[in-house]
């Protein structure tokens, strides 16, 4: 089988990593599956073949005007995908998270008479509009017509497609309340890579401890975005309130862009907190799990909204993998994986929660062995597992297109 796969995110972030090794290695070893990939970069002005199956286009401009830019944006995608079918004939297409990329790709399915699947892992969309709603993030009117655009587009897609992958239950129903047929969407969550080596020695994890400080603290660690405009400056609140009852503490940042972690550093100087808080800046995947390690407690905020409501963090079954103490916000993702790990606790997103979750832990550590449940995760939500899934849903629209 011949399927193309677009995707939204630029290849050259940490992104296609997290899902490549599925597609790429899994389903064309296992399954026979032979792929293609678009993806977005900002390195080029034109198309881009790597030669290894990979075609990159570049990120629409706005210098043009927004309706210029995206529609410069759908004839590259549409080329491109020409480019491909003409040396590979395209069997099934695959668009993953962006709407211009869906409505190349919809329209592709037509004239072909290919089935068309179509994967949300972020309701993009809707977070444009809540931005738009409180005031941040950029101009008001663009991004209103971006968000809304965007929003009407995908949804329109969304009842095009023969098969839609969402990334949660709680997604799934929004899209059924949106007007998508149940029968047609399947709930692709996140996954991790059970493949790689999790064991860590003693003198891997000292040795970090060591080079950043961290030699008779108790550590509260994060990993993830430090975008400010999804309010991440609560860390600091949480790890000042425990400071006041355990002034040994400090808190361990991993990810964030320079920009990102810029902000974060001045909003560590607000709160005083210079000589509490350790910014790692992005770390190689090989040493991640080391990181982690370092965390007594690892925490999972994600403020309540129709976004982050819907989402299905890649974050919180790392820790599970790694046997950490975890205190997450009581999304309903989390809730159901969190009180089942049984090693650690959902709270309402707020600081005095989070701290009183981590002081109450700190002060009566558990020691709960959570083998059996790292199991059922390697069983429901490794890389092979969510393969099957998706190799299952291929065979099933090989026959006909609906």
């Amino acid at each position: 089988m011949n399927i193309l796969f677009l995707s939204a995110e630029d290849y050259y972030s940490s992104y296609p990593e997290q899902y490549l090794p599925i597609y790429n290695k899994i389903l064309k070893n296992n399954f026979k599956v032979n792929f293609r990939y678009i993806f977005r970069h900002t390195q080029s002005e034109n198309i881009v073949n790597l030669n290894n199956g990979i075609f990159l286009i570049p990120r629409h401009k706005e210098n043009f005007g927004i309706f210029f830019s995206y529609y410069d944006y759908f004839i590259k995608i549409k080329s491109c995908i020409k480019k491909i079918n003409n040396e590979y004939k395209i069997e099934l297409i695959h668009s993953f998270d962006e709407p211009m990329m869906g409505l190349a790709s919809y329209l592709f399915s037509r004239k072909k008479s290919i089935p068309f699947i179509y994967q949300v892992t972020h309701l993009k969309e809707e977070e444009t509009l809540l931005y738009v709603r409180a005031g941040i993030n950029g101009h008001f009117i663009k991004n209103y017509l971006k968000g809304k655009f965007g929003f009407i587009l995908r949804n329109w897609l969304l009842k095009k497609a023969n098969i839609v992958f969402a990334v949660s239950l709680e997604m799934k129903k929004l899209f059924i309340d949106y007007g998508v047929q149940p029968s047609r969407i399947v709930v692709i969550p996140a996954a991790i890579n059970f493949n790689i080596s999790t064991e860590r020695t003693s003198k891997e994890v000292s040795e970090l401890s060591s080079k950043y400080k961290l030699a008779g603290s108790k550590v509260i660690f994060y990993m993830g975005t430090l975008n400010r405009f999804r309010k991440l400056d609560i860390l600091l609140d949480i790890l000042k309130r425990v400071n006041a009852q355990l002034n040994n503490t400090k808190l361990l940042v991993v990810g964030g862009t320079d920009s990102d972690r810029e902000w974060f550093k001045s909003k560590v100087d607000e709160y005083g907190l210079g000589d509490k808080v350790v910014l790692t800046g992005l770390v190689d995947r090989n040493s991640l799990y080391s990181h982690i390690m370092l965390g007594d407690v690892c925490l999972a905020p994600y403020e309540k909204n129709i976004v982050n409501n819907c989402n299905s963090p890649v974050k919180l079954l790392e820790y599970i993998m790694m046997k950490r103490f975890v205190v997450g916000t009581n999304i309903p993702s989390q809730i159901w994986l969190i009180s089942e790990y049984q090693n650690g606790i959902t709270v309402d997103h707020d600081a005095e929660s989070f701290s009183k979750a981590i002081i109450n832990y700190f002060e009566r550590p558990k020691d709960i062995s959570a083998d059996y449940f790292t199991q059922w995760l390697e069983e429901s939500r490794s890389f092979e597992a969510i393969g099957e899934i998706i190799n299952d849903c291929y065979k099933s629209l090989t026959h006909s297109v609906k």
